[in-house]
């Protein structure tokens, strides 16, 4: 069973391949338009590239094995998310090269391990999750939309009754 299920593709997958075929498709067929493709909250459509810059995988120190794309200073110098040798850089490195690196910061305080902080210095995830090149960060379907020149919006979420393919599937049942 556990076989098969690495065979079969995960819905982000799905949805990513769908969108990949899709644009050009439009295009072809509406030269000289934008597209505005439509999505409903699934978790797949919120999911980040691999490579995204997401302050909740990176560690403290530079250690671990993900990889991470190049983000940017203040000044718009491109800021490079490893070490020479590969390593990612980890959020202490990154901060100071940004210089934002105070003295004595936790990695994560309280307050952002429960979603609520009240504060923009309180920790080093923090501080980094709010820079631009962090907080500018957009769903791996996102990304391939705008990049291409479309727009893209999502549903809101809960209110099924704004989603016309809930009604369509309603009609069908």
């Amino acid at each position: 069973m556990k076989a098969l299920e690495k065979l079969m593709p995960k819905p982000m997958d799905e949805d990513i391949t769908i969108v990949k075929k899709a644009i050009p498709i439009f295009e072809q067929k509406y030269p000289d338009s934008i597209g505005v493709f439509a999505f409903d909250n699934a978790t797949s459509h919120a999911a980040y590239a691999p490579d995204a810059l997401i302050v909740h995988h990176m560690n403290l120190n530079p250690d671990g094995k993900k990889k991470f794309k190049n983000g940017f200073k203040s000044d718009g110098e491109i800021q490079s998310m490893h070490l020479s040798d590969g390593r990612p850089k980890g959020i202490k490195l990154v901060l100071e090269e940004k210089g934002l690196w105070k003295k004595e910061l936790k990695r994560i305080c309280s307050e952002c391990k429960i979603h609520s902080p009240t504060k923009n210095d309180c920790c080093a995830v923090r501080i980094l999750s709010l820079q631009p090149d962090f907080a500018a960060q957009r769903p791996l379907i996102q990304e391939i939309i705008e990049d291409r020149g479309h727009k893209i919006i999502f549903y809101p979420k809960f209110h099924c009754e704004l989603n016309f393919i809930e009604q369509f599937w309603g009609a069908a049942k």
